[in-house]
């Protein structure tokens, strides 16, 4: 293999690996707290890369999803505790709070979507509807680990930690 071609096949590997780097993609007695609000809400995404470059807003195929990034374990605000789903992406997927931060979970899609809440085991605790371009907000009163599904999604499962204040 000449040296071009080896230049050439390790800047393509490398470019793959940094593109594929880019991709979207409980408690059985939880007591809870819900109520419905109006959307309206956008949030941005300001994340810097390991390389120091701030990549602004998140990209995608939908102009309506676009929020900020938090890794799982970061203790949130209610102002950064927003779930903002659409037909093709759920972001945040991964929520950390205390029993006292309200959740807000917002359908962007244009019909009414629904969330479940789950235990760890997959057991269904709750459910709402979330009205097209309506949000609902829950506050977890219960410290766990809980998951949440999406109907705008199906195969999408996403998790909500709830720590004590």
């Amino acid at each position: 293999m000449t040296p071009t071609r080896r230049l050439a096949l390790a800047a393509t590997l490398a470019s793959t690996l940094v593109l594929g780097a880019c991709g979207d993609t409980g408690s059985e007695d939880a007591a809870v707290t819900t109520t419905t609000a109006s959307s309206g809400e956008e949030a941005t995404t300001n994340s810097t890369s390991s390389d120091g470059s701030d990549h602004g807003v998140m990209s995608s195929e939908s102009d309506a999803l676009q929020c900020e990034m938090h890794m799982p374990g970061d203790l949130l605000t209610a102002e950064q505790a927003h779930v903002i789903m659409d037909t093709e992406h759920v972001c945040l997927g991964y929520v950390t709070v205390t029993t006292e931060t309200p959740v807000t979970f917002n359908n962007t899609d244009t019909e009414p979507r629904t969330v479940a809440i789950l235990d760890d085991a997959g057991t269904e605790l709750e459910s709402f509807e979330i009205p097209a371009g309506g949000a609902v907000v829950r506050t977890f009163d219960t410290v766990g680990v809980f998951r949440f599904s999406y109907s705008g999604i199906e195969i999408f499962t996403g998790t909500v930690e709830v720590q004590a204040p």
